[in-house]
């Protein structure tokens, strides 16, 4: 019965998530989702005419795929301001709010203005100064463009439009002239979180060395460009730029402080403070959709915990994506971190113990069966997609994975109390910030060893879609012979490991 609930959740969420995606490859009128829905409602019938199961999840998939082509569609009917659109290419000038924590790299910011006059957003290439932050009113004067898809280094088109859409952005402002005539106009909630965030990655600044505190401001926080271009490419081309975002692992850290903080109150009073630290901490992190899948998975294991529940990490994970897909269809074919980020997880779910279970001759000591079954088990499930996004990928790669990870709960933690240490003063965060510089020379030492070997690097140019298809078919094969749902001891250790 269990199995059979399962069959008709996952046929759900499947066919949801593939009518989303087909929209955007085989763009249809929302009539023809409902269509498609209307069939299947009309199988549910005959379904319980003829008892046959098989037949109401064929029902069940036909309808949630009519319902993700109509959701993906509605999503696409934004409409763009006659004004804007007309204007394209040429040098204009708004007034607007800063939406959003500015980025900053080398040669200028980057900036999401809500206009005053219009009813859109627009992305802001400004200089480097003033300095913008969230909040602003700003006036703004440059070209108005529209973004463009470009061409990535392995030759493949990447869809900016699109990914940028995900975020209800459609046009942008380039070499923009930004002038600041108000501060704090912002929501005084996020602009709090905001601020919190840049406090205490100005602490890691003050009491750690460069490269190391941006490395501790990524792994914490997941602070875009915290390092430089060329070492961002390095620890891509490593096999190591996932250690620098917003992981479950971070997440789940969060909650667990404020739920051990509350340990004098009832249980249920420390899982609402678990659930209230995770979301808190997505929101100091800037609510990224790795982020969001992360924390919704982790709320999910705790309110499992709560009814005493089997935790089915899988399910949560499908859930999560269904979630934000409803949300935010186009994530689902154009947000790479978010594909890594799912892929990784389901890897850590359901192929990990596989390797578990292979490794049993390797010690459990300092981790290291752990470390390598968990690694392998989120490498499988990354790899085809990687090869198919950046067309290569490094051959000591899994190597790195192997001796830096187990590195990586120290470094969290050592820059965690650096950057909090380092508010009552240097002296008082020098030890915690000495294992920050320790630990972070450790990690770029493996980084630049790994980049010694550029004959070790795995070409395989162009990679058709179809090829990627067929790829992850046959993983799914591969792994519905293999792998176990994970039972609830075990989803704490799952969902730190996402």
């Amino acid at each position: 019965c269990h199995a059979m609930r399962s069959v008709f959740v996952h046929a759900g969420i499947f066919g949801f998530l593939f009518g989303v995606a087909a929209q955007f490859i085989w763009p249809l009128s929302w009539e023809y989702g409902a269509f498609i829905s209307l069939i299947g409602i009309a199988l549910i019938v005959v379904s319980v005419a003829h008892r046959s199961r098989r037949i109401r999840v064929c029902s069940l998939f036909l309808i949630f795929i009519g319902f993700g082509l109509v959701r993906s569609w509605y999503a696409q009917q934004d409409a763009l301001d006659p004004y804007l659109e007309s204007h394209v290419g040429e040098t204009l000038e708004f007034s607007g709010l800063v939406v959003s924590d500015p980025e900053t790299s080398d040669t200028g910011q980057k900036a999401s203005v809500q206009l005053d006059e219009y009813s859109e957003t627009i992305l802001v290439f400004a200089g480097l100064y003033p300095k913008l932050a969230y909040g602003d009113r700003v006036n703004v004067q440059g070209i108005l463009k529209k973004p463009e898809p470009f061409e990535t280094d392995s030759g493949r088109m990447f869809n900016y439009p699109a990914f940028l859409a995900r975020t209800d952005i459609f046009h942008i402002l380039q070499r923009a002239r930004a002038d600041v005539t108000a501060h704090g106009e912002g929501n005084p909630i996020r602009a709090m979180f905001i601020k919190a965030k840049h406090a205490f990655v100005a602490s890691i600044e003050r009491t750690s060395s460069e490269p190391y505190a941006g490395l501790a401001a990524g792994v914490v926080l997941g602070v875009e460009n915290a390092l430089s271009k060329d070492h961002e490419e390095a620890f891509r081309i490593a096999g190591l730029i996932h250690i620098i975002v917003v992981s479950g692992y971070n997440i789940t850290m969060a909650g667990d402080f404020v739920r051990g903080m509350l340990g004098a109150f009832p249980a249920s009073v420390g899982l609402a403070g678990n659930i209230v630290g995770i979301f808190a901490y997505i929101a100091l992190t800037g609510a990224s959709s790795t982020a969001i899948r992360a924390g919704i998975m982790a709320s999910v294991a705790v309110v499992g915990r709560v009814f005493k529940r089997k935790y089915d990490v899988t399910r949560a994970l499908l859930l999560a994506a269904c979630l934000m897909a409803l949300q935010t269809p186009d994530i689902v074919l154009y947000d790479p971190s978010f594909q890594l980020s799912f892929l990784a997880t389901w890897g850590l779910t359901r192929i990990t113990p596989f390797f578990e279970s292979k490794f049993a001759f390797l010690t459990e000591r300092f981790g290291i069966r752990e470390t390598v079954s968990t690694t392998l088990g989120a490498q499988t499930a990354v790899l085809p997609l990687i090869l198919y996004q950046s067309g290569s990928t490094h051959l000591l790669s899994l190597f790195a994975n192997f001796i830096v990870l187990p590195a990586m709960p120290a470094l969290m933690i050592a820059s965690l109390v650096a950057g909090v240490a380092g508010f009552f003063g240097r002296y008082v965060a020098l030890p915690f910030s000495f294992l920050v510089d320790l630990i972070g020379a450790y990690v770029f030492g493996i980084v630049d060893a790994v980049n010694k070997y550029p004959d070790a690097m795995l070409r395989v140019g162009l990679m058709p879609v179809w090829m990627l298809v067929i790829s992850y078919v046959l993983l799914l094969v591969g792994v519905s012979r293999i792998s176990k749902d994970v039972s609830l001891p075990a989803a704490g250790r799952e969902v730190r490991r996402s």
